[in-house]
């Protein structure tokens, strides 16, 4: 494994080898069931893991990608990587649920025969669970790392158990009845919710893609200047944050008293940027602009022992989004 790897991006790997060494076995596991009871709705269900397995193939690949340090083409890194790599899942998974909508519709008009569902069972319900403890784990591992392919196969992952769960009464209710129509009607039922998923995974990755905002970063990180906030610290806005795979990048502009010197400006900024690496480790890369207050400024400021101060001050304003977000010095109104 390459030495330059962070921490983070070791266990990201190490989690995505066991997914898909797992969604291989799983593979393996269900084609066997399909060639031995001939039932769409386990077909369904092997065609799936077909998806996971490739997904897992290129996710590993995307985290290896998305982990190699920053160069002279690539200054912001190549986190992206991540959120191409989920559209591509999404795409294929989308390709799967077609597939089974047809193979569903084609065996109602030109029906076959299902045999040894009890087989059947028993390997959709292994599936099931080993994919819903697999899922689990691979969601929490995405979140607590802040990576979107790890989330998102997590996620599609967990659909896929849910949906073998959902297969499982399908298989039950054909082995009670005796109604192999059911079969292909479960089947078609399942390619739509695989359509659905494959969907909100292309959704979200265009997300990131996009740089679409997410604010439930940008509140953290709001409120975390407003927990640490200093005195000297006069105004904060036109706050921007990127995301790259795992890591963020963010620029934020930060106003200060108009008499401070350089040297004292880029200690702040030092402070700041020791704060967010204190919270955050190295998944978070960021811009200070520095700027010099306002006469306006003062009915804002709060430090008590400026000697420059040519107005009043009135109150503290607090950072919330719908000013920090804006390109504008806070005033009083």
């Amino acid at each position: 494994m390459n030495q330059n790897l962070t921490n983070t991006d070791k266990t990201k790997i190490k989690v995505q080898w066991v997914t898909l060494w797992v969604s291989l076995a799983l593979l393996v596991f269900k084609f066997v069931a399909y060639f031995w009871t001939n039932s769409n709705s386990i077909l369904s269900d092997a065609m799936e893991s077909i998806v996971n397995v490739t997904a897992s193939g290129f996710a590993l690949y995307s985290i290896y990608y998305a982990a190699r340090p920053k160069d002279f083409n690539h200054p912001y890194g190549h986190g992206k990587m991540e959120f191409i790599t989920s559209g591509i899942e999404g795409g294929m998974i989308l390709i799967a649920g077609f597939f089974l909508i047809y193979k569903g519709i084609y065996n109602l008009i030109f029906p076959h025969h299902i045999q040894e569902m009890g087989f059947g069972l028993i390997v959709v319900a292994v599936g099931a669970a080993v994919n819903l403890i697999l899922g689990l784990s691979l969601r929490s591992t995405g979140k607590k790392h802040r990576s979107p392919v790890l989330e998102s196969e997590g996620n599609h992952i967990l659909s896929d158990s849910y949906s073998s769960f959902g297969l499982l009464i399908g298989i039950g209710i054909i082995m009670w009845t005796n109604i192999t129509w059911i079969d292909n009607a479960v089947t078609i039922f399942f390619g739509g919710l695989i359509i659905y998923m494959g969907y909100r995974i292309i959704r979200k990755s265009l997300k990131g893609v996009l740089d679409e905002a997410d604010f439930g970063v940008l509140n953290e990180m709001i409120q975390f200047f407003q927990d640490n906030r200093k005195d000297d610290w006069v105004d904060i806005h036109n706050m921007r944050l990127i995301k790259f795979g795992s890591h963020y990048h963010f620029d934020i502009h930060l106003t200060l008293p108009f008499y401070y010197s350089i040297q004292q400006g880029d200690e702040i900024m030092e402070e700041i940027e020791g704060l967010i690496k204190e919270k955050y480790g190295e998944d978070v890369e960021n811009f200070i602009h520095i700027e010099p207050c306002l006469p306006k400024s003062c009915e804002i400021c709060s430090l008590s022992n400026c000697d420059k101060r040519s107005r009043p001050f009135q109150r503290k304003l607090e950072w919330i989004p719908e000013n920090v977000l804006t390109n504008k010095k806070h005033e009083l109104k």
